[in-house]
């Protein structure tokens, strides 16, 4: 190491060193969401994309095909919940019990968990739901809270009555993301792995569960914000929204924060 010419790195105040190209300016930016602080952020809801754990089973191009592969599923999980609790000794782990032989149902962890808790799970039609795989691949969706290991808040983003509901959601990498930065809108319920790690959907509104009550996502605060910055008291919540998924798109903006 003595022909090593070292050089001392000092860190900046975020504690940056290897990137000491980092914009200070960032920090004052709004977020777009953040529940744990006090800053103001410009949407009140987020949610991650939805994480099946047997997409095979619970999304199809074909909607009578999604029907068909979960009715089955549905018919067997609900069989094996009924099974386990007429046990007079249940064994000291549900693996032990449960049927992996027959592949008529693809376990995980939070399904497992739902056997042990007796939650049998229902099939209706209403949660055959038109869904984003990937960017510009539209599938059909098995939507249930069941049958889908995560459907984190999506329900009040995208609730059942889809063809009397109008909305929108902003599609960005979450936490973590060690892919290309992207960003996409959507009509309808999106995976996880999208098109980059751990989607997050921010919605233009989002409703109660049964959609009859739709709510303004876009901040008071945030509103208040952009009406006083650009001194303009006719600018809307869904201008806002389009002007966070123009940001994010623009090329200086991307190469200036990357």
């Amino acid at each position: 190491m003595a022909g090593i010419k070292w050089q001392k790195l000092i860190p900046d105040k975020k504690q940056n060193w290897l990137d000491k190209g980092y914009r200070e300016e960032f920090d004052d930016f709004l977020s777009l969401t953040d529940h744990d602080s006090t800053k103001p952020s410009i949407f009140s809801e987020s949610s991650n994309g939805v994480k099946t754990h047997r997409d095979a089973y619970a999304m199809n191009f074909n909607r009578e095909r999604v029907a068909k592969n979960m009715e089955a599923m549905i018919d067997a999980y609900n069989g094996q919940v009924d099974a386990y609790h007429r046990l007079k000794k249940k064994p000291a782990k549900v693996e032990d019990f449960i049927d992996y032989e027959s592949g008529k149902i693809a376990w995980s962890r939070d399904l497992k968990n739902d056997l042990v808790r007796h939650r049998r799970a229902e099939f209706t039609e209403d949660k055959l739901r038109p869904s984003h795989y990937r960017p510009f691949t539209g599938t059909w969706l098995f939507f249930d809270r069941v049958m889908n290991e995560e459907v984190y808040s999506l329900a009040k983003i995208f609730p059942p009555i889809t063809d009397r509901i109008e909305n929108r959601a902003l599609l960005a990498p979450g936490p973590g993301n060690r892919q290309l930065f992207a960003t996409f809108i959507t009509r309808h319920i999106p995976a996880l792995d999208f098109a980059f790690e751990k989607a997050q959907c921010f919605p233009l509104f989002t409703y109660s569960e049964d959609g009859k009550e739709r709510r303004e996502n876009v901040t008071a605060k945030a509103l208040t914000l952009f009406q006083i910055f650009y001194d303009d008291a006719g600018i809307t919540r869904e201008e806002i929204f389009h002007y966070v998924y123009a940001v994010l798109h623009h090329p200086a903006y991307r190469t200036r924060y990357a």
